[in-house]
């Protein structure tokens, strides 16, 4: 063996046992990444019907109907990018248990669908599907959260005659499409502690919304918060606790709810159908969302 046979031979075995390490950081930075994205803290009984709530699993979406009759307003939510549906439930059951119906989008797994139009065009069907599927005469409240809104607002911008009101959650969204134009009621709910879809951020698009959108600002509340998932890297640091930030965000849906189904109850009385409208009144607040410890 030669002199110089030796310190080539480490330094190979030293080459091989770097890249081993880095293989290695790599596996366990996508398992933490995907550890992240999954719903955590949800109370799976939630996605059981109970007395008040119906829960039915669709596959494509999860239904939470509540088993009282409800104004004809349902709402329809996307996710973020990445996030487990399951994330939302303790939301909608709450929305719910308030008396709208909900519907959660399941979107495309990211393996089959890359984060392109065809995959943009599969959650879209998924959501139109979902709507006609409920066979009802009733008004849809569309939402989305971080990327769950550019499917919100493309709905809401290609559908119009189907969307009755559009609620973005800590997104920046929409940059794809021009709503500024539209009379559909938009709210726009975001996070002063958004590390993601920050108000200053969410506001440079402002231009592509209505001129009358509503901008409301959660104090404290940051990205991940918005669902019961994370922690999400660069979401931010909240000083609020969920349970919180989960709370104000029920109460400001269901009174986006609650306005959309007063107005088609002031519509039915004052059109030519009003005989048959009958009467309803909506819960003044949502009740509390339910976690695990």
């Amino acid at each position: 063996m030669s002199a110089g046979t030796l310190p080539r031979t480490r330094r190979s075995r030293i080459h091989r046992r770097i890249r081993q390490i880095w293989a290695a950081c790599g596996v366990l930075a996508m398992l933490f990444l995907a550890w992240s994205f999954m719903a955590h803290g949800v109370d799976r009984s939630l996605l059981e019907t109970d007395a008040r709530v119906r829960v039915t699993d669709h596959g494509s979406h999860i239904e939470f109907a509540p088993l009282h009759d409800g104004p004809p307003v349902n709402l329809l939510f996307f996710p973020g990018g990445m996030v487990q549906t399951e994330a939302y439930v303790p939301m909608a059951h709450a929305i719910a248990r308030a008396g709208f119906r909900v519907i959660l989008i399941r979107l495309p797994f990211l393996g089959r669908h890359a984060p392109g139009e065809r995959y943009r065009r599969e959650a879209l069907k998924r959501a139109l599907d979902a709507i006609r599927e409920t066979g009802a005469a009733v008004r849809w409240a569309v939402a989305g959260h971080s990327f769950g809104g550019v499917m919100a607002s493309q709905l809401a911008a290609e559908s119009p005659d189907a969307v009755a009101s559009l609620i973005l959650v800590a997104t920046t969204h929409p940059r794809d499409v021009d709503l500024s134009s539209t009379r559909l009621p938009v709210m726009k709910i975001l996070g002063t502690n958004d590390g993601i879809a920050s108000p200053a951020r969410a506001r440079a698009n402002a231009s592509r919304l209505p001129p009358d959108t509503r901008w409301i600002e959660i104090d404290g509340a940051n990205h991940e918060q918005f669902a019961y998932y994370g922690p999400h890297l660069g979401g931010g640091r909240a000083t609020i606790s969920r349970d919180v930030q989960q709370a104000r965000l029920v109460a400001l849906i269901v009174e986006e709810l609650q306005r959309i189904a007063q107005a088609r109850l002031a519509h039915q009385r004052t059109g030519p159908s009003s005989a048959g409208a009958g009467s309803f009144t909506a819960a003044s607040t949502a009740d509390p969302v339910q976690t695990t410890p």
